[in-house]
């Protein structure tokens, strides 16, 4: 009679129903769920990632977008060096035109040359002397703001980037020639010499 108030009682309490509520039932599809694939807005979430092999993507996508670059700044610099040879031609061209302009009689006060029209060819030879000093300055401009530029930044910049790979790659290998000689060590070496191992 004494166990069955006290079961009456414990029904009463809220924390005893609390303690007696059957386990929640789990979903039949709820073992079978995969874990989200990482994408890269959760790897840059880390700020500090260590050797792992979503550390090991995220290098290999960044290598990648380098040789990319690479390519796309090596094409840009080529395109550069032949449209500077087409300005030099140009600007030699006009020189030479405006040239010959003035030999034929531009700028000349001789009945000839005001009979073929000498003083409206000088307009044309100033104007092709001033479209030649133009296209030097063009030249000039895509030489130092942008071909020299894309030079340095192939060279040195993306350089860099390889060779912070190379150093990556060196630095595994020595860590898994330690790892495998720490693993290697017995069970009863004396504890000095792991702990040389360790460091």
């Amino acid at each position: 009679k004494e166990n069955s108030s006290t079961r009456q009682r414990d029904s009463n309490c809220p924390t005893a129903l609390l303690f007696h509520l059957p386990p929640t039932p789990r979903s039949p599809g709820a073992s079978r769920e995969q874990p989200r694939p990482h994408s890269r807005s959760d790897m840059a979430a880390f700020t500090k990632l260590e050797d792992s092999p979503m550390f090991r993507k995220q290098v290999n996508s960044l290598e990648q977008i380098t040789d990319e670059l690479k390519q796309r700044c090596s094409n840009l610099h080529k395109g550069c060096k032949k449209f500077m040879g087409s300005l030099d031609e140009g600007y030699a061209g006009d020189l030479l035109f405006a040239d010959a302009l003035e030999a034929f009689g531009a700028g000349r006060d001789d009945p000839v040359s005001v009979a073929i029209g000498g003083p409206v060819m000088s307009k044309f030879t100033t104007a092709f002397r001033e479209l030649g000093t133009y296209k030097e300055l063009l030249r000039s401009q895509v030489e130092h703001m942008l071909s020299e530029r894309l030079t340095q930044f192939i060279n040195e910049d993306l350089h860099d980037a390889k060779d912070c790979r190379q150093r990556l790659d060196r630095a595994t290998m020595g860590y898994d020639q330690a790892r495998e000689k720490f693993v290697s060590v017995r069970k009863g070496t004396r504890a000095e010499v792991v702990t040389g191992l360790e460091e």
